[in-house]
């Protein structure tokens, strides 16, 4: 994962026009903003794995041997299209 200060400092003509102060102001907010996002992913995340478990309390489940099969033929399918496109 890039390093967001990386990010932030290679954009070197904002970094040169602005003052420091508003260099590490821009820098924080968008600290902030990728934690608000992790958060919102983290809560859908929880929510979906709490709505798989009661899928599977309730017998809605797929056998496991199935999964794997669909995974594996997702995933020729896309070594093929890779080989080819």
């Amino acid at each position: 994962m890039p390093c967001i200060w990386h990010n932030l400092f290679s954009y070197k003509g904002f970094v040169s026009r602005q003052p420091l102060s508003e260099v590490i102001r821009e820098a924080l907010l968008l600290l902030e903003e990728r934690e608000q996002l992790y958060e919102v992913q983290r809560q859908e995340l929880r929510h979906k794995i709490a709505e798989g478990l009661a899928q599977l309390d309730r017998g809605e489940g797929i056998p496991g041997e199935q999964v794997f099969a669909e995974l594996d033929a997702e995933l020729d399918t896309l070594e093929k299209t890779r080989k080819t496109g």
